[in-house]
């Protein structure tokens, strides 16, 4: 592979056919565990591959065995689709028509033989088939708008002393604790529910205005990966009251094989109070100064 301009890895098609289909077995790993490891892998590569999915699924052992039993629709749309510029016309077509399967064959290897081994290598670890090229970006890379997937399918949850007791549970404890003149708690009252809420509102701005470097960083702090699947395994930012866990001075701490976040709330609030949101969200997606070792 190199990288383009665009700061995307480009496939070397004349890598060997041991090679490539090495390649699709990792990515075919990769689908089944509907992961998400970033987009480094430019749309282009996905809608070439989308196209040689369905023709590797035959059992062929290399692509000139798939090749030979390929027929002809579906050899010209494989030639479309990989050549543009030279056969998308209507008269290239029309061309292509008047061919044999044996010369549409050898054009087809000279342009799109790396996907197929790449194809049939993804195709053996019989992960779930994609009805699009977007699709299956999103099964390998993770969601295309990492943006969102980070602040909406997130989830806040309190924990700890940020909970209520039950009332029934605390009158009883809080009577036995007079009983030996012992001081009682006083419960939490409305603003640990105004802090929890002022938490969420902040992190979710920091997502909407944070860079794309930004939201990879912070996946890769939250998750261990440049992005994550949504739905199988979110991300759990617990909002807890205090700081006994870790560094009373470390704003989050991250577990990355749970997806979760411990969110040291007093500091977070400290922020809110002074109205230093530009610090916040230079903190947060700092990991040097805001994370503590999990």
């Amino acid at each position: 592979f190199t990288k383009n301009e665009h700061q995307e890895f480009e496939l070397n098609e004349s890598a060997s056919s041991q090679d490539a289909k090495d390649f699709g077995l990792i990515l075919g790993r990769i689908a089944k565990l509907d992961n998400g490891v970033g987009h480094d892998l430019g749309e282009d590569f996905f809608k070439k591959l989308h196209v040689v999915l369905p023709l590797a699924q035959d059992g062929a052992e290399n692509a000139d065995a798939l090749l030979s039993n390929a027929n002809k629709t579906s050899l010209i749309n494989l030639l479309t689709t990989f050549d543009p510029s030279t056969f998308g016309s209507a008269a290239s077509r029309e061309m292509l028509n008047d061919m044999s399967t044996d010369d549409l064959s050898s054009y087809v290897n000279g342009s799109a033989k790396t996907f197929i081994e790449i194809a049939l290598g993804f195709n053996a670890v019989r992960p779930r088939m994609m009805s699009t090229h977007e699709a299956l970006m999103e099964q390998i890379g993770g969601p295309l708008n990492l943006r969102g997937a980070l602040r909406d399918s997130s989830r806040f949850e309190t924990i700890d002393r940020m909970r209520v007791e039950q009332p029934k549970v605390k009158r009883k404890r809080d009577f036995v604790k007079r009983l030996f003149g012992l001081k009682v708690a006083q419960p939490p009252g409305p603003r640990i529910t105004n802090a929890e809420e002022a938490v969420t509102n902040w992190m979710k701005r920091a997502f909407d205005e944070a860079s794309e470097a930004d939201l990879k960083n912070a996946s890769r702090q939250f998750t261990g990966g440049a992005s994550f699947n949504p739905v199988t395994r979110p991300v759990i930012f617990n909002m807890r009251a205090d700081s006994y866990a870790w560094n009373p001075d470390s704003m989050l701490k991250a577990s990355t094989c749970f997806n979760t976040v411990e969110v040291n709330t007093p500091v977070v609030m400290r922020f809110i109070r002074n109205n230093e949101f530009d610090a916040f969200k230079s903190l947060m997606f700092s990991a040097s100064s805001s994370f503590d070792q999990a």
